[in-house]
């Protein structure tokens, strides 16, 4: 598998993003965000549940979400920001199922390939060839400049 580069530039990720939000998308839309803002691999990103991140109870949001990492199994704290919790609140309305980013089929997460085709739908509409991983902004040249940079003594 080739590697691939982020994408770095703020003005293609606020296109991508609202490719889904002007086709009043709101769970895809919400995917994008989500998942540039906290940097979760697909995998943990598709499992969040709707109680995950809103209290029913107190109707209101959670600032702070933890999950365990399907890849390590180790626990991760998250923080919604506002931005996040702005797409989720235009999603809310519109939900499907327990999973936040439900399939059609009901009690389903989207699966994998669904995520990759709608994050590679919307970067097509702003021609842009390559697709992030899910590390944005975060590449091998800044690792290895972290690396190449430090000085323990």
């Amino acid at each position: 598998m080739a590697a691939m580069e982020p994408i770095r530039s703020k003005k293609q990720l606020n296109q991508i993003a609202n490719y889904w939000l002007k086709l009043k998308n709101f769970r895809n839309y919400a995917m994008i965000i989500m998942g540039t803002y906290t940097a979760l691999r697909i995998g943990d990103l598709l499992r969040i549940k709707w109680d995950d991140v809103y209290d029913k109870e107190n109707d209101a949001f959670r600032l702070h979400v933890t999950l365990t990492k399907k890849k390590t199994g180790k626990e991760k704290s998250i923080t919604l920001n506002p931005k996040i919790i702005e797409a989720l609140r235009q999603y809310l309305p519109h939900r499907r199922g327990e999973y936040i980013f439900s399939s059609n089929r009901k009690g389903k997460a989207i699966s994998r390939i669904q995520a990759w085709r709608i994050i590679r739908e919307a970067a097509e509409s702003v021609k842009t060839v390559e697709i992030t991983q899910c590390y944005p902004g975060i590449t091998q040249d800044d690792i290895d400049s972290v690396y190449l940079n430090v000085k323990l003594f």
